[in-house]
């Protein structure tokens, strides 16, 4: 990067130096900021995005045609795994609140469904990725295929009893 390029990037997580006016980083940590976009929203795109992002791509290998349950799909991470879950190619059925179903319908979901509310009859998940944990992600879980995976960022654990794969908590990488 040229001397004074605007750059953002997730920072190591066990060396810290996110509250620094100045902090040495590897380049490949890092991005260009793109124009019109202010550095504070900047700031907050890498732990979300790379989160997200890399649940679909790296934890899962998510293919097209593929079915994902995803909660929380109106979050930051769920955001992001949506949006990297439809660039795959994969069908996409989202678990949101009540009163935010047509929101992410409106982002690109294929199904939707109350969560806590309702519970899934369709086909069932090739793979579930999950930012809310709980007992009611624990009910939607009981819909997925033999085989499939269940990958985790939510720091509220998902009971495992009476599903065909246990959890995996999944953790971000810089």
């Amino acid at each position: 990067f040229a001397p004074g390029a605007r750059v953002f990037g997730m920072l190591d997580p066990f060396r810290k130096g996110g509250y620094a006016e100045q902090v040495a980083v590897a380049a490949d940590h890092l991005a260009l900021v793109p124009d019109g976009l202010d550095l504070p929203t900047a700031a907050a795109i890498p732990t979300a995005g790379l989160t997200g992002l890399q649940m679909v791509e790296r934890g899962l290998d998510l293919q097209a045609g593929q079915r994902l349950m995803l909660t929380g799909a109106l979050g930051a991470v769920g955001r992001f795994a949506l949006f990297a879950a439809k660039e795959r190619g994969a069908h996409v059925t989202a678990a949101v609140r009540a009163g935010h179903v047509e929101a992410v319908r409106a982002l690109g979901a294929d199904d939707v469904i109350a969560l806590g509310e309702e519970d899934w009859t369709g086909a069932p998940f090739d793979h579930v990725i999950d930012t809310v944990g709980g007992e009611a992600v624990g009910a939607l879980c009981r819909h997925l295929k033999p085989g499939g995976r269940v990958l985790t960022a939510a720091t509220t654990p998902i009971p495992s009893d009476g599903l065909p794969s246990a959890p995996e908590f999944f953790a971000v990488v810089p």
